[in-house]
C-alpha cells in the first residue's frame, strides 16, 4: 500500500476533524480507480460500519462502496 494512503487511513482515527476530512478526500480521490489496497483495509472498514462514531460509519460505507 502506498505510504500516503496508509497514512490517510491512520489519520481517519485522528480527533482533528480537518485532518480527518483531508485524509478522507485523499482516500476517495485514490479510489476513483481500481486500487491494490482494497483488501488491506476491507476488514477494518467493514468493522467500522458499526463504529460508535457516525462519521466513521459514514466514511467506512463510502470507502467500501
Amino acid at each position: 500500500m502506498n505510504p500516503l494512503i496508509k497514512n490517510a487511513f491512520e489519520t481517519l482515527k485522528n480527533e482533528n476533524p480537518e485532518l480527518r476530512t483531508r485524509a478522507y478526500g485523499q482516500i476517495l480521490a485514490a479510489s476513483n480507480q481500481p486500487v491494490d489496497w482494497a483488501y488491506d483495509v476491507w476488514d477494518e472498514m467493514k468493522s467500522n460500519l458499526s463504529h460508535k462514531n457516525n462519521h466513521m460509519r459514514s466514511i467506512a460505507a463510502q470507502v467500501l462502496s
